[in-house]
């Protein structure tokens, strides 16, 4: 049965892992796989060749020299797009859980078998491509409406628009007023005048 053809690009794999055999024969497996790939033995190493060489998924052993794996695998959930797979000698379910509690999105024990790391690399890679973006941070230094550029900018607080004129109309209150900044407040009564007194007849 031929296999479905592929619709995504390989996403490109880093594997940081202290020994040397292991690692060399990882790398070598993925890039014959089709998968670009490189490989480091430390979590220092792996953060300055990330400036240079960004990937999309870190197959990260947890017994590394230096830095362990655990801290490397909470600075690594500080790229929302980047996915973590711990490939480690480490079997009990503290560890997994410790792994698990510091971003791991997968985690194998060793000795994995390449064709399980690969399947782990693309279900990986699958959930990675729908999820959504992240967004952009809110701002939260008010900003003056620019004339002439209706909806350019806001004020940073919830409710407010910003108008042609420049004019910043807030969130209505619960008197339902609106004024100008500077303007004196008047309510209704002063606008359209008291309404006449009603008296009540005795028949």
């Amino acid at each position: 049965m031929t296999s479905p053809a592929r619709t995504t690009p390989r996403p490109r794999i880093a594997v940081v892992e202290d020994e040397h055999d292991l690692r060399d024969a990882v790398v070598d497996y993925l890039v014959a796989s089709g998968y670009q790939t490189w490989g480091t033995d430390s979590a220092e190493a792996a953060y300055r060749q990330l400036v240079v060489e960004p990937v999309d998924i870190v197959l990260l052993d947890l017994g590394l020299p230096g830095e362990d794996g655990y801290s490397a695998c909470r600075h690594l959930r500080q790229i929302p797009t980047l996915g973590v797979i711990v490939i480690s000698a480490h079997d009990t379910v503290e560890d997994r859980v410790r792994a698990f509690e510091c971003g791991a999105d997968i985690y194998l024990q060793k000795p994995a078998a390449m064709r399980e790391i690969v399947a782990n690399i693309e279900a990986l890679s699958r959930r990675l491509s729908q999820a959504p973006m992240p967004l952009p941070p809110q701002a939260t230094t008010p900003v003056e409406a620019q004339p002439g550029r209706l909806g350019a900018a806001f004020t940073g607080r919830k409710g407010d628009l910003p108008l042609r004129s420049g004019i910043q109309v807030p969130a209505m209150s619960g008197q339902g007023r609106l004024q100008r900044p500077g303007q004196q407040t008047r309510d209704r009564r002063q606008l359209v005048g008291q309404p006449p007194q009603r008296r009540l007849r005795a028949d």
